[in-house]
């Protein structure tokens, strides 16, 4: 089928009794160009284990199909909640893919364990879920050599956002406890079907190995809502909970003023703070 036609796409979704469900986040890219700079991101090769959160019609899902050439052993999991679409993309791909269906927050950690980590993990990530989903896979440790998601913009800008910045909040510091993270390009509203009332983006992690001696990540991602739990707050009144004479001591230990911001301090620092913390 023609991915760049709304028109095909409107009706191969009559034929199939199927429409785009806003609850699922279920806008299809019609830009041929974005698919492209999409799959230029992931870095795909023959012979990997690619996992595809919200494949929809399948437009990207053919193109890594011809990049990663199953029959050289690659291997393609799409993850799936919507059953009407996936029982769509059985019969556009028969055999070629292997379809995990229902909420992904509810079944990746299952299939993990029997099919281990992939060599990337690639979505068009539902707006009102994005950040939950990456979440979970960096408080698990699960990071494979390369993810790409394509976000609402504001997201995206959250997760790669630097000290100082309005955007900078504990979600920036958790993607990048893990990875370095990139913007890759915008894509305007138009470039989907239906056409989204937000800008996205394109993002890239790709981990720099820098905090491995962090194992419980769960933890430090309970830390870090503690540290930002309230922007007006000092950190000393964020994390006095734990202390006050404690905390007192680990932050002049630290060097870090009582009286400033979370939102000042870098990803090094809060590393820091927390290994301090929890010694």
């Amino acid at each position: 089928m023609n991915y760049n036609s709304p028109k095909d796409i409107i009706r191969l979704l009559a034929e199939k009794g199927l429409a785009p469900q806003k609850k699922f986040g279920q806008n299809f890219l019609v830009s041929g160009s974005v698919r492209e700079q999409i799959i230029s991101a992931i870095d795909l090769k023959t012979g990997l284990k690619i996992w595809e959160i919200g494949p929809g019609l399948g437009s990207i899902t053919e193109l890594i199909l011809e990049k990663i050439s199953p029959a050289s052993g690659g291997h393609l999991t799409v993850f799936e909640i919507d059953r009407g679409f996936s029982e769509l993309l059985r019969s556009l791909f028969n055999d070629r893919i292997e379809i995990v269906e229902g909420d992904i927050l509810k079944t990746w950690k299952n299939y993990s364990k029997d099919h281990g980590m992939p060599d990337r993990i690639f979505g068009n990530l539902p707006y009102n879920t994005a950040s939950v989903m990456i979440a979970s896979f960096i408080e698990e440790s699960f990071i494979p050599e390369k993810m790409v998601f394509t976000v609402q913009k504001e997201v995206a800008q959250r997760m790669a956002s630097k000290p100082g910045v309005s955007g900078y909040s504990s979600f920036s510091v958790l993607c990048q406890l893990a990875c370095d993270v990139k913007i890759e390009s915008e894509i305007k509203g138009g470039a989907f079907y239906p056409a989204p009332d937000v800008i996205s983006a394109i993002v890239s992690m790709t981990p720099h190995g820098r905090f491995t001696h962090i194992k419980n990540r769960k933890e430090f991602s309970r830390f870090l809502r503690i540290l930002f739990n309230s922007r007006r707050k000092t950190i000393f009144n964020n994390l006095k909970t734990i202390g006050r004479e404690k905390t007192a001591a680990v932050l002049d230990s630290e060097g870090i003023p009582s009286d400033i911001r979370a939102e000042k301090l870098d990803v090094d620092q809060i590393v820091s703070l927390f290994t301090r913390i929890n010694s």
